[in-house]
């Protein structure tokens, strides 16, 4: 999309190569081995080619934990264009996000980015199929609160495994989508079951050295309720109005005869996925650029689904409620017998589901 000057407001420039939507959506189809195309490209500098007139009081990029770097931002002599150059090159798989903007029309993401955040208290849940969890931020200035709805949803059939909910809704702030639309879809899945056979959290906290464990959570198998099948430790967790980052590592458990993940959506042409980023923003819909106002808003859309083998020898999958234009990041690892997935959406709401069956047929009915 970038060669096809979709986004002409900005380019971006790499030290090996330049960025191909064939290299990061289908690799063989370039020709080129996944090791070379997928994990050795990076990232000198972002130009935005039409700067003039233009505010820029913010820049910075974040890598997959929230660690935010400063850029080092150069304005052509006439004007025209502005460079916002990395220290040093940084592979591309480590950034989570890159932050340019101006203060008067937009929140300081750089701020953002670097604030963590803490469950103010986690619920008991034992014999509950319901939790909600608020959100404060490590930063006691912020006093957004951010509210996190997690629901075991009723079994079809008492041989089926049970699916689970997470949403994030906001207090204080205009919610990622209207209240009612949430309220109202959530409400239409009854809810019974013990969560504390499913759901372990981390609640946070500011440690003693100053640093920050931040809020987490792990979604246990229904099989034995005790592999764990997703994690969201050590992923991003980046919540403000028009843009949102977080992720989870989908386990699989398997260092040999490794089974990557499948599924994600009809214009995937690989069954099974290798790692790198896939977009969603379908290319007959108008940009944000085009139309002039936020948030950019995709008529219809694909939601993220993805599905992975689990230590627990069930199938496993998450949908994504979110039709925004989103990025999804996929990077396995294969000692620890884990994916990593993260997401980075561009408005829309945070609703996950985390499916679980015997075999993939019982997964997709």
């Amino acid at each position: 999309m970038l060669e096809a000057k979709q986004y002409d407001f900005y380019s971006f420039y790499y030290s090996a190569g330049n960025l191909r939507k064939e290299w990061s959506n289908n690799s063989q189809s370039a020709g080129l081995p996944d090791s070379v195309t997928q994990m050795n490209r990076y990232v000198n500098s972002v130009t935005f080619v039409n700067s003039k007139g233009k505010t820029f009081d913010f820049y910075c990029w974040a890598n997959q934990l929230q660690q935010v770097e400063q850029l080092t931002p150069t304005t052509s002599t006439d004007g025209t264009y502005t460079t916002f150059t990395f220290a040093q090159p940084v592979n591309l798989f480590s950034i989570s996000g890159i932050y340019i903007g101006d203060k008067s029309k937009h929140k300081d993401l750089c701020t953002i980015a670097q604030k963590k955040w803490i469950a103010a208290a986690v619920p008991v849940l034992k014999d509950m199929p319901t939790a909600t969890i608020s959100l404060a931020s490590s930063d006691a200035t912020d006093k957004t609160v951010y509210t996190v709805n997690i629901k075991l949803i009723e079994k079809k059939t008492p041989e089926q495994l049970q699916d689970i909910m997470v949403s994030i809704t906001t207090d204080g702030v205009t919610p990622f989508v209207p209240t009612e639309v949430l309220t109202d879809y959530a409400t239409k899945f009854a809810t019974v079951g013990d969560l504390s056979k499913r759901l372990v959290v981390t609640q946070g906290m500011v440690n003693p050295d100053k640093s920050i464990t931040p809020f987490s959570f792990q979604i246990l198998s229904d099989s034995d309720h005790t592999t764990v099948i997703w994690d969201s430790a050590n992923h991003p967790l980046l919540l403000s109005q028009y843009l949102m980052l977080w992720g989870g590592s989908m386990k699989t458990g398997q260092k040999e005869n490794f089974v990557p993940a499948f599924g994600l959506g009809e214009r995937v042409d690989d069954f099974w996925l290798s790692d790198g980023i896939y977009s969603f923003w379908n290319r007959n819909m108008a940009s944000q650029k085009e139309t002039e106002m936020l948030p950019a808003k995709n008529g219809y859309g694909t939601h993220p689904y993805i599905a992975w083998k689990t230590p627990a020898d069930t199938f496993a999958a998450k949908f994504v409620l979110n039709v925004a234009a989103n990025d999804v990041m996929l990077s396995s690892d294969k000692t620890a017998g884990s994916i990593s997935f993260d997401q980075i959406s561009v408005g829309g709401s945070m609703q996950l589901f985390v499916q679980e069956a015997r075999n993939p047929e019982k997964l997709v009915q």
